[in-house]
């Protein structure tokens, strides 16, 4: 039983890596689209990337309050309906986006100078663009997190492992986006790429669950030194503290 348990954690966080690259390409194309919608300046980059991390916060603190509630009973079927919603709106965004920018001009054109209305009125549309699939990238690591703490109980171990290879996915799909897909794909073949990936893993996280018994699910969730509400309560709180 262990045995199988190890191949499936490590089939699903080969699935969150994949994950961790999708993100980064989109946020890498989605900063050179909106470029165009923005500006080429440090302001547009500025509340491409503060758009791109709030959704990320957001993401995390919605889950987070779900998943205290035990409103959520599968987090990894969650994940992959998560994952295909990502993929579900990198497409909708790769069609809509290029006919986005009379929004962006409606309180004129960019310009070198400064106007608070227009700077208010880009950030809200930006974030009402990327709001959901930014939101449902940042509840992806809570669930997985979650989903591994019932049968592994060293919280810190699981933590470090998905964040690193969801963080070292990313890294490496900021190099090949930079370099290659952009050169060769173009932005929208590289957008197709992440919109796949999201379909692929959000499909196979849900055939997962599918396949599990409930029966040895329930035994996997069977702990007796579970720490006590309080300690969960503490220790949550000061990683999010911390992740803040």
């Amino acid at each position: 039983m262990s045995k199988k348990i190890s191949i499936k954690k490590l089939l699903i966080i080969l699935l969150f890596f994949f994950s961790g690259f999708s993100g980064l390409i989109y946020q890498v194309l989605w900063s050179r689209q909106f470029k165009l919608l923005l500006g080429s300046s440090i302001v547009s980059v500025s509340i491409i990337v503060a758009a791109f991390m709030f959704g990320l916060l957001l993401g995390s603190w919605w889950i987070g309050r779900n998943l205290e509630k035990k409103r959520i009973k599968n987090e990894l079927r969650y994940y992959g309906y998560l994952e295909v919603l990502i993929g579900l709106f990198g497409l909708i965004l790769l069609l809509v986006l290029p006919h986005t920018k009379f929004l962006f001009s409606f309180f004129g054109a960019p310009s070198v100078h400064f106007n608070y209305l227009k700077l208010i009125v880009n950030i809200i549309l930006t974030f009402c663009l990327l709001g959901v699939p930014t939101i449902a990238m940042g509840a992806t690591l809570p669930l997985l997190i979650n989903y591994f703490s019932k049968s592994d109980k060293n919280f810190r171990k699981t933590t470090s492992q998905f964040y690193a290879i969801n963080a070292l996915g990313g890294a490496i799909a900021s190099f090949v986006t930079g370099f290659y897909f952009i050169k060769y794909l173009g932005v929208n073949g590289s957008l197709v790429i992440a919109v796949i990936l999201n379909l692929v893993i959000g499909s196979i996280a849900i055939l997962i669950t599918l396949k599990e018994k409930v029966n040895s699910l329930k035994e996997n969730q069977i702990d007796t030194e579970t720490p006590s509400k309080d300690e969960n309560h503490k220790l949550a709180k000061a990683i999010l503290i911390t992740s803040f």
